[in-house]
């Protein structure tokens, strides 16, 4: 599966949910209210035009560690995540090709290059 090779190294960057560069284990996060529309404005046929797309997506960003398959932000911000139900529509799986992972990803996102924000944007865009 062309997924398992980004899968296994990328989910370090779910913990930097601050944007700092930095991996802390421990990190807070905080997720606002979503948007009282947000219902409306995550309809399956608005997300038909790119313009319609591009509204749900911006109204869902906030609360986008509420999707992410590590648990920290769900956890610490029960209530909220509730609250961006309609962004799963976001999450429908779309017939895409995959490519290939970088050979040195591993190396590109090992924990230890966290420490400098040049190396941990190398790691995010590898992803």
């Amino acid at each position: 599966d062309a997924c398992e090779a980004f899968d296994s190294v990328c989910t370090i960057l779910s913990f930097d949910y601050d944007g700092d560069g930095k991996v802390d284990v421990l990190e807070h996060v905080h997720v606002p209210p979503a948007d009282l529309l947000i219902n409306e404005l995550c309809q399956w046929d608005r997300l038909q035009t790119e313009e319609g797309y591009k509204v749900c997506e911006a109204a869902c960003k906030p609360g986008n560690c509420c999707s992410d398959d590590i648990d920290t932000c769900t956890v610490t911000n029960p209530d909220a995540c509730k609250e961006y139900a309609a962004c799963q529509i976001l999450h429908v799986q779309h017939i895409m090709t995959i490519p290939p992972a970088d050979p040195q990803l591993e190396d590109l996102c090992a924990p230890e290059v966290f420490d400098d924000h040049v190396e941990y944007n190398k790691c995010k865009e590898a992803c």
